[in-house]
């Protein structure tokens, strides 16, 4: 079991970079067993708890599913593990580690209570490895996702997995990109992706970048009809504020947190490091006007320096933002 205290903040969103922010500590106990499916929040009574699924690793399921789940119309949820499946991705101290899975918990039939769990998809190295996020869907109900190594690039994929067809099984994998040049960013991690209502898949890497470091916010745009390769395109580059001739992190440093829109179609997120204290920022990133291509980004917040936010953002009714820290 592993214990936290996290900071929740409260960001009133306003017209200048810095705003006034109202925070509240609290403590939250959480149990999570990396070999089964477990979240207790501390507020729920014990008889709440109910393991559908424990992993069993190997070459036929997956473990260590550090990611959240999805539901589909259906109930079934959905979701990926950080190692498992049928190829070897490399050996820590002669124990093999493998490359990871996506999976599938259909609900119990009428009468019975056990969930079934179907590995919908293996990684194999080539298309990617280690998925550290979940996944989302599409409105034909195909899942994206990222890996966070591996792929002919090196330092993680992108992927798509397609449904099988009518009276088939199968889903049908596609790798839609492959990072590998620095300045394209690297190691898509823990974000996961946002999908907008055109298709647009749009999320993050906590490395690389224009100047090899602090990492991006990246776009992946539908191919046009007739064509198969999606376009990527960096939206912004943390790492890239010049103060006194020397660039610095004070926009932001390490994207780990997922991203959301709001109803102007700004992104919001944070970076675990940078800012102007070095714990990180909230950050607001402005589509870009006629004629440009880089996105506009505004610091919301900085940080303490022990703050480290690794989670993204969560907007209320109102507009305000929150969020944790680590």
């Amino acid at each position: 079991m592993r214990r936290s205290t996290f900071e929740k903040v409260k960001i009133q969103l306003c017209a200048v970079a810095q705003c006034a922010v109202g925070a509240m500590a609290g403590s939250l106990g959480l149990a999570i067993a990396f070999a089964s499916v477990i979240l207790v929040g501390s507020a729920l009574p014990a008889s709440a708890e109910t393991v559908l699924y424990s992993f069993k690793g190997g070459a036929s399921d997956g473990t260590s599913p550090v990611a959240g789940l999805i539901f589909d119309t259906h109930g079934a949820l959905y979701g990926t593990t950080l190692e498992g499946g049928g190829t070897i991705c490399g050996y820590s101290g002669g124990v093999p580690y493998r490359c990871g899975t996506v999976f599938k918990l259909t609900p119990p039939v009428a009468g019975q209570t056990t969930w079934k769990e179907t590995m919908i998809f293996s990684f194999n190295g080539h298309d990617g490895a280690f998925p550290e996020a979940g996944v989302v869907f599409d409105k034909e109900g195909a899942l994206y996702g990222t890996a966070s190594a591996d792929g002919s690039g090196n330092y993680g994929t992108v992927f798509k997995l397609t449904p099988p067809a009518a009276g088939k099984t199968v889903w049908t994998p596609s790798t839609l990109y492959s990072f590998g040049i620095i300045g394209n960013g690297r190691f898509p991690q823990f974000a996961g992706l946002t999908i907008d209502a055109r298709g647009a898949l749009y999320g993050t890497t906590s490395a690389g970048g224009s100047h090899g470091v602090g990492g991006t916010v990246f776009k992946l745009t539908p191919p046009a009809a007739g064509q198969t390769n999606w376009k990527y395109t960096v939206l912004y580059n943390f790492c890239s504020v010049t103060i006194g001739g020397i660039i610095t992190c004070a926009d932001g440093n390490i994207p780990y947190g997922g991203l959301i829109f709001d109803k102007e179609g700004a992104l919001y997120g944070t970076t675990t490091d940078g800012g102007s204290n070095g714990g990180g920022v909230a950050f607001k990133l402005t589509r870009p006007a006629p004629g440009q291509t880089l996105w506009k980004e505004t610091v919301l917040f900085n940080f303490i320096s022990t703050a480290h936010p690794y989670g993204g953002l969560v907007f209320d009714a109102h507009g305000a933002l929150y969020g944790t820290t680590g």
